[in-house]
């Protein structure tokens, strides 16, 4: 198997998620000269990062790519929990591996539970960049800003809900931000959601965490249960809140 530092690698990748929002929010702004600068600079960056790995590894770097192409579901995503459910009412659907540095979910529909996770998040994407595009219409410079905010939260949180592996340490990419905008957004539903989808991951990890291993069906139930509240959450935060859409109007 390709090591662990590989897979710690491509986590790195993740902020090119915000891409098209940054893009995004700087066309509605008119602000091209600042958009060719984002990309000469980011265009400058990846090779200064990439060039030198290139020459060092060769063709082996885009070993990367075929790691997390082979890698299948893990045990706390969407997908995982939903064989590990299947498993419990029909035993022999799937089985645990310890492999690729994670428990991990294998058996004979985990190819399916694997082409579905990579096709349900970039599905999940596009609609966040679609909506977000339309929300980038608003007359404000506050308002767009605002958008900007509550698209980068929810682009992380698809990657979360979504993508073939999921992991309490990717909360680190919407904790600080998702509080913020639940706090800020007017709504106590949304903070609800937020506070709820924090302590069923506090839940999961780490004290069901040895159940779920064994994919018993309440442990994989909470997963399924927390990955769909996050996702609730992010179509709330992705909507224009009564409150700022008074103050834009």
């Amino acid at each position: 198997p390709v090591p662990r530092s590989r897979a710690r690698g491509a986590l790195k990748a993740t902020p090119t998620l915000l891409a098209p929002i940054v893009a995004m929010h700087s066309l509605r702004e008119r602000r091209y000269r600042d958009l060719a600068l984002i990309v000469l600079t980011a265009a400058v960056s990846l090779a200064v990062v990439c060039l030198p790995a290139f020459f060092t590894a060769g063709s082996h770097v885009f070993d990367v790519f075929r790691y997390h192409a082979d890698r299948p579901v893990q045990i706390e995503s969407t997908w995982g929990a939903t064989l590990g459910i299947l498993h419990a009412l029909w035993p022999g659907l799937a089985v645990v591996a310890k492999t690729y540095g994670s428990t991990n979910v294998v058996g004979p529909l985990a190819g399916i539970a694997a082409g579905v996770a990579n096709l349900a998040t970039l599905l999940g994407l596009l609609a966040v960049y679609l909506v977000t595009w339309r929300r980038l219409a608003v007359p404000t410079a506050a308002g767009r800003a605002r958008a900007a905010f509550a698209a980068t939260a929810a682009a992380f949180a698809v990657a979360v809900a979504c993508g073939k592996v999921s992991s309490p340490q990717y909360l680190v990419w919407i904790l600080p931000l998702g509080l913020v905008m639940s706090l800020t957004d007017g709504r106590h539903l949304c903070l609800i959601l937020f506070l709820t989808f924090l302590a069923l991951a506090q839940i999961v990890y780490p004290i069901f965490y040895q159940g779920l291993e064994a994919l018993r069906l309440g442990p994989c139930v909470l997963v399924l249960g927390r990955n769909l509240v996050l996702v609730a959450w992010a179509v709330l935060l992705l909507r224009p809140s009564p409150r700022n859409s008074a103050s834009t109007g």
